[in-house]
């Protein structure tokens, strides 16, 4: 029978799903801006309760030393810092594991602080997209077909023959059904086209220039249509039976459906749009002219661009990158918040601070929507418990509350920071 062999190039500590591990554990050793900021508030909120503590009793001495001990013991008992110290790692962290099942891999909380407070001071947040598996979908498609239908037949007989990705893209795009017989003989001009014999007839299906280069006349209303495609960066193939010019099809790397939609969202929020990408100019354009309102459109720009381009940015004002983890690596790193939509995990997590395991822009619109929803818990979480101490220490403080029912309430606090993190709506 046959035989599948497969060699191992790295095992253990060496492999990919380890590295991917030792790169999100050093990420959540980082310090997250707000848990560092709500660990300094529970230091002075220790040194505030003692001091508290001292007055309570000083206070209360004149009532005698029992009643001025009971007192201090409560303030003790009932002011507890570890809600305090709890809401942002327990909010952060059902989040970031939320997160995970929904298809984001986060490096860090640090990304729900970036998120939902970009633009909270006034700047346009400037989302960059990356063309091709973002806005695109990222695989060769026939996008329109002009003139017989009868010649289809003809294409997807010869393209059999051949693997070039444009090939490949007629055949996926043309039903087998319309099939005709097999041709006598198939040859590929490499880069250029195909010459077939049906029946002795010829057929010629290839580039513009191919197919006149061997004496076809292609019609002005064929010529209108190739300049259209070739406008929005398609790859044409011109379809000639006998000697003359009888389709044009068109193929091109397809909108994703909801692109569009998705980016009137953004742009309806505030965001600024801008589009890089490394293909050819024109193909950057077209799609920039179908989408409609980027503030900047950028073509055949290398990896070292994008990165001089965000670097730019950044100066100014927040930068979101989309893009792909692998081509745009040093753009996704040096981004405000690099977002890596498509490419390899392990590459995305060393560059980008969020991998999306869907494509597209949804999953964006998603992660931006939750962040603000994960902040929001956190501060609440925080509020409750300085609330709650407050309140506490007030009771103790004026003898309102002894040891044993402090006791008793001072677990309250985290509770409530635990429901609250729990009953989170984000990433559900």
């Amino acid at each position: 029978g046959d035989r599948i062999v497969v060699f191992t190039e790295k095992t253990g500590s060496r492999t990919r799903l380890a590295g991917i591990i030792v790169e999100m554990k050093r990420a959540g050793s980082r310090r997250v801006p707000l848990v560092a900021l709500t660990d300094r508030l529970a230091g002075y909120f220790v040194l505030v309760v003692l001091a508290l503590s001292l007055g309570a009793y000083l206070y209360a001495w004149d009532l005698g030393p029992h009643v001025a001990m009971e007192r201090m013991v409560s303030m003790l008992v009932i002011t507890c810092p570890c809600a305090l110290g709890l809401a942002t790692p327990l909010a952060i962290s059902t989040a970031l594991g939320r997160a995970a099942r929904r298809g984001f891999i986060i490096k860090g909380g640090g990304v729900f602080e970036a998120l939902s407070g970009i633009g909270a001071h006034g700047a346009r947040p400037l989302l960059v997209f990356d063309k091709t598996g973002t806005l695109t979908a990222g695989e060769m498609r026939l996008t329109s077909w002009h003139g017989a239908r009868a010649e289809r037949g003809w294409v997807r007989a010869m393209e059999r023959s051949s693997e070039h990705p444009v090939a490949l893209a007629l055949l996926e795009g043309i039903d087998p059904k319309e099939e005709r017989g097999a041709p006598g003989s198939v040859r590929e001009y490499a880069g250029e086209g195909l010459e077939g014999k049906f029946a002795g007839a010829q057929v010629l299906l290839g580039s513009p220039d191919f197919l006149s280069r061997r004496g076809v006349q292609i019609n002005s209303a064929f010529s209108s249509v190739i300049d259209s495609e070739a406008s929005l960066g398609r790859s044409i193939v011109v379809v000639a039976r006998k000697g003359i010019a009888r389709a044009v099809a068109a193929v091109g790397d397809r909108l994703r459906p909801e692109a569009r939609g998705s980016l009137a969202l953004l742009r309806s929020r505030g965001f600024r749009t801008a589009l890089l990408s490394g293909d050819h100019s024109r193909v950057v354009s077209g799609v920039a002219e179908e989408l409609g309102g980027f503030l900047e459109v950028k073509g055949g720009i290398s990896p070292e661009g994008k990165l001089r381009y965000i670097e730019d940015k950044a100066r100014t004002g927040p930068v979101i990158m989309v893009g792909d983890g692998i081509n745009d690596a040093p753009a996704l790193a040096a981004a405000s918040v690099g977002i890596a939509v498509k490419g390899g995990a392990e590459a995305s997590l060393r560059a980008a601070d969020v991998y999306c395991r869907r494509e597209g822009l949804k999953p964006v619109i998603e992660l931006i929507d939750h962040s603000i929803g994960v902040l929001r818990t956190v501060r609440l979480g925080v509020g409750v418990s300085l609330f709650y101490n407050v309140v506490g220490a007030t009771l103790a403080f004026n003898g309102l509350v002894g040891p044993l029912t402090a006791a008793v309430l001072m677990p309250c606090s985290s509770l409530t920071v635990l429901a609250l993190a729990a009953g989170s709506r984000s990433f559900r």
